[in-house]
């Protein structure tokens, strides 16, 4: 009777989180759905209905602390954590056992779990995933945005990254069409400048077109030809060793082929014995000018 007395005292001073049911033990399988990875949301909320129901879901919460060495309960508390290890573990797949098999706390191993395999964190890493394939991704010109974007708190998702990337990209784009315009535009001003254009043009490219301007050609104003003028007009004077000139052309105030009136006499064309036996002739074209051609090509005022 003292001995059973005693075992309910001793029972009695240990809190209710620390006790056990006949039926409990470290291969108790407290829930069906096995965590796969895929599955935690679910899984989750099935163990910790069942914790609830064995008053340990405490300890996950991390509502029951560990006592120090040589403090009431330690022992306790040291066998409803390993029972708890026990009950987490039997509920993951084979494969996510390998994983967890070190682990020496409960609350711990929880969240480790939940830190791996719940569907926000797992959303999360898919999407840093997500982010970084999209940086690697990205050419070399992109390296400043690039550095930018892993340098921001917190880190944006994809679509977001994308964005940033494409908005340089465009500044990019608009930057090199103004500089491409105004190196163009520069361009034309050197050449205008070079050649001629501008306030101080190029003095070689100045006297260059000085110097080759196109003079204005001869022209008759009695056969309305130009190339010649009119005092070695054909039309008027004859040709070289004939001794007919045009009829039109004899006679003062005479007039070219077309009705313009000849503003000077025109000259007449006279033949001459040379000397040798040879044929001479002149072109009077004016009053006091005459030409004389043959042999001894004199001229005389």
């Amino acid at each position: 009777m003292t001995k059973s007395a005693n075992n309910s005292e001793s029972s009695g001073s240990i809190p209710p989180v620390y006790l056990f049911t006949p039926s409990d033990g470290p291969g108790t399988q407290l829930i069906s759905c096995k965590l796969n990875g895929r599955n935690y949301n679910t899984s989750s909320l099935a163990m910790q209905t069942a914790l609830q129901a064995k008053n340990k879901l405490n300890f996950i919460e991390g509502k029951v602390l560990q006592p120090a060495e040589g403090e009431p309960h330690r022992e306790q508390w040291v066998t409803c954590n390993s029972m708890l290890l026990s009950w987490i573990f039997n509920h993951l797949d084979e494969e996510l056992q390998n994983l967890v098999a070190g682990a020496r706390n409960a609350k711990t191993l929880w969240d480790d779990l939940k830190e791996r395999f719940s569907q926000a964190r797992l959303m999360a890493y898919k999407e840093k995933e997500k982010l970084h394939q999209f940086l690697i991704g990205l050419n070399p010109e992109f390296q400043t945005i690039r550095s930018q974007i892993l340098s921001m708190e917190p880190l944006p998702n994809a679509n977001r990254a994308h964005s940033i990337a494409a908005n340089d990209e465009a500044q990019r784009l608009i930057t090199h069409g103004r500089e491409t315009i105004s190196e163009s535009l520069g361009f034309a001003a050197k050449i205008s400048h070079d050649f001629g254009g501008g306030s101080n043009p190029n003095p070689n490219f100045s006297n260059f077109t000085r110097e080759h301007k196109p003079r204005s050609r001869p022209f008759c104003d009695y056969c309305g030809w130009n190339g010649h003028f009119r005092a070695t007009c054909y039309q008027l004077n004859g040709y070289p060793g004939s001794d007919q000139r045009n009829p039109k052309g004899s006679g003062a105030g005479g007039s070219r082929p077309g009705g313009r009136n000849s503003a000077s006499s025109p000259s007449t064309l006279q033949n001459k014995q040379g000397g040798g036996g040879g044929v001479g002739f002149s072109f009077l074209g004016g009053p006091g000018n005459s030409y004389s051609g043959g042999p001894s090509d004199q001229r005389q005022a």
